[in-house]
């Protein structure tokens, strides 16, 4: 069976002899290449040129193709200016010694759909991917995977280009996704090659890891500019300077410089292709050709199981260590079901499950903001207006976190309604 992993390059300069360039840094030479033109509907055209690489002397395990040319979705040009690999898993070492070549060059790349008609698709949001009833588990892992691991390349790619790291809601969707492929990683990981999983599992960690203190952050900050907001609004003469808030955007900036420094495109890329390419040979032969319904059914029984008991299991819901653990545990069964799209699911447990999960990341976030304004009280204590500051935030946390606590008993009771109920329909 082949395979294909591509590489689009980004931010090149438009008159950069693409073709020409990629030849060098693998040391292969090109020839003219065929041209392709296509209508897939009356929105989209595609025209390129594809070009096969070529080493002298060598037979390559791999194919190599360089494919320059455009898209054009409604009256919108895009670029394509694409590495294509096609191989076998035997030729899988030869495309590694290869992606590290380009990714080591002064260009940047991000993985992407190596298929021209599914890009378009998915580049007009249509990436919803259907499998019949014959799927095995190896089909699942090796369709869904990909489009994850395509949708957070391009995040980082879009992330690292703002220099200042400011928008907030980049960084909450990169670090969504890496939650979402982290959860469908940890649903299927038990049947994938045991001691590479666990490490897989541990870097993507860090991944979202580097993004958790700019993030606290934002929430920290947002809070402060609502507080400020209602005591305007209230016309209410509390003597608030902005202190808190200037130390928490200082803060901000500081973590925004050490991301900076720290980041580079085309390192997550590697990591994000070295996965791409493990994926294809990570399963044992006998787990990989398992029916995926049979395999999915047991596993959401099993985690259905463990949901049912987690009230048995962590009894206190004002204890935030332990609703952190239900929240997480929560978190990856809404995002199994939605992700892996063969799991016929009503949308009235997605809609309970994600009202419960936004009242428990709600209760999180309160928690983080405490620990983090109790610290800059510990550190500041002769600054008497930050103190005050600070105290009147933690006085706003409190109340509002008291508010969302007396909803969750009813909330996780409402959840495991429609649970039992979906899961008896699905018998």
């Amino acid at each position: 069976m082949k395979y294909k992993l591509c590489l689009q390059a980004v931010d090149l300069d438009k008159f950069i002899e693409f073709p020409e360039e990629i030849g060098k840094i693998l040391g292969c030479t090109i020839d003219s290449g065929v041209v392709v033109e296509r209508r897939y509907n009356d929105d989209t055209m595609v025209r390129y040129r594809k070009i096969k690489l070529e080493k002298a002397n060598k037979v390559l395990t791999c194919e190599i193709h360089v494919i320059e040319g455009l898209i054009i979705i409604d009256s919108k040009i895009h670029p394509i200016q694409d590495v294509v690999f096609a191989y076998e898993i035997e030729g899988i070492s030869e495309v590694v010694t290869n992606i590290r070549k380009l990714l080591a060059s002064k260009y940047n790349f991000v993985l992407g759909e190596p298929n021209i008609k599914m890009r378009c698709k998915r580049m007009q949001g249509f990436v919803k991917v259907e499998l019949g009833n014959k799927a095995t588990v190896r089909d699942v892992v090796e369709t869904f995977f990909p489009n994850q691991i395509y949708g957070i390349n391009l995040l980082w790619h879009s992330l690292i280009q703002d220099e200042a790291c400011q928008d907030k809601l980049l960084i909450r969707q990169l670090r969504v996704k890496l939650r979402r492929l982290r959860s469908c990683f940890i649903f299927f990981k038990r049947d994938l090659l045991g001691k590479q999983a666990y490490q897989w599992q541990r870097s993507f960690r860090n991944m979202a890891e580097s993004l958790s203190t700019m993030r606290e952050l934002d929430v920290a900050i947002m809070t402060c500019e609502r507080i400020q907001k209602q005591v305007i609004a209230s016309d209410r003469n509390t003597g608030l300077q902005g202190e808190l808030l200037k130390v928490l955007t200082k803060m901000r900036q500081g973590e925004n410089e050490k991301f900076a420094a720290s980041q580079k495109l085309n390192k997550h890329t590697l990591l994000l292709a070295r996965f791409y390419l493990w994926l294809q040979i990570a399963f044992e032969d006998e787990t990989g050709d398992i029916k995926a319904k049979k395999f999915i059914n047991q596993r959401l029984g099993e985690w259905i199981d463990k949901l049912e008991g987690l009230e048995r299991q962590y009894p206190d819901f004002t204890n935030m260590e332990d609703l952190h653990k239900i929240r997480i545990k929560v978190k990856r069964f809404r995002y199994v079901l939605q992700d892996i799209t063969i799991i016929a699911v009503n949308s009235s447990l997605i809609r309970r499950l994600k009202k419960l999960q936004d009242m428990l990341g709600f209760l999180h976030d309160d928690y983080v903001n405490a620990l983090m304004a109790n610290l800059i009280i510990k550190h500041n204590k002769g600054n008497v207006e930050l103190v005050y500051e600070t105290s009147l935030f933690l006085g706003w946390e409190r109340a509002k976190a008291e508010e969302a606590l007396a909803e969750i008993p009813e909330l996780w009771n409402n959840f495991l309604t429609a649970l039992q109920e979906w899961r008896s329909n699905q018998k």
